[in-house]
């Protein structure tokens, strides 16, 4: 709890209010493991979903889900996120190498010809199974993105119904605000979007920034969809992605 304290004075937040930190929470099924949801989260009256969005190495992108898939749980559930999604191989490796090329974390070695997987570089970012054109890597229990959306998912439904949604467009890095350096913007500001509804604030905010870039912009700087999640997610909640932007 200290470490959140410090991290979040150092960011600044605490001239913004009184910090909190959530230590106790309730936990819930997911289809693939436990989720423990911070109490605070669950017994509050309104909630308002500050995203910045910005790119991520793990799930192509940082957003609203990402923020309650991993800022609403506990460190228990974002550790269960990252290790159930770790490869592990499920037949002979063919040698391509495609696992060594995209991994972010150089996790993967080629030695002579075949890929060594080495576990405590990993993040479970599950790229490595997602890209293998051989189908010999599998996720230990399912996809990182398919994992954070579970979570998600569960935040979503257990939050009260006067719980509204921010994305802030603006300084769009490659990497996310967690990193010491997250890169040079990589896109142009386009503003701040608001909704009741985190999938189709999220499917705006993916859209919008597509459209400036002529392209999946996440997928090209990642390798990785950010659309995945999305996808995960709105079968988990049962959620509309459907949006009509108004602007204000």
């Amino acid at each position: 709890v200290l470490s959140y304290h410090l991290f979040a004075q150092g960011k600044g937040w605490g001239k913004l209010g009184k910090i909190k930190i959530a230590s106790r929470f309730q936990t819930f099924k997911a289809k693939d493991f436990q989720v423990e949801i911070a109490q605070d989260l669950l017994k509050a009256q309104n909630v308002l979903v500050v995203s910045h969005v910005k790119g991520h190495p793990l799930s192509g992108f940082g957003g609203a889900i990402k923020n309650l898939g991993m800022g609403g749980v506990s460190r228990k559930t974002k550790e269960l996120e990252h290790n159930l999604g770790r490869p592990v191989f499920v037949d002979k490796c063919q040698g391509c190498g495609i696992c060594a090329e995209v991994c972010p974390f150089k996790a993967f070695k080629m030695v002579n010809g075949q890929a060594q997987f080495e576990n405590e570089a990993c993040f479970g970012c599950s790229l490595c199974v997602i890209k293998c054109p051989h189908q010999t890597l599998a996720p230990r229990k399912a996809l990182f993105d398919d994992l954070l959306a579970q979570a998600a998912a569960l935040v979503i439904k257990n939050l009260p119904q006067r719980t509204f949604y921010l994305n802030f467009l603006k300084n769009i890095t490659k990497f996310c605000d967690c990193f010491h350096h997250p890169g040079e913007k990589i896109a142009p500001d386009l503003g701040i979007l608001f909704s009741q509804n985190p999938l189709a604030i999220e499917q705006a905010s993916l859209d919008l920034l597509n459209q400036k870039a002529g392209g999946n912009l996440f997928e090209k700087v990642n390798r990785k969809d950010p659309y995945l999640q999305l996808k995960f997610a709105a079968g988990y909640s049962k959620g509309v992605v459907k949006y009509q932007l108004e602007s204000i």
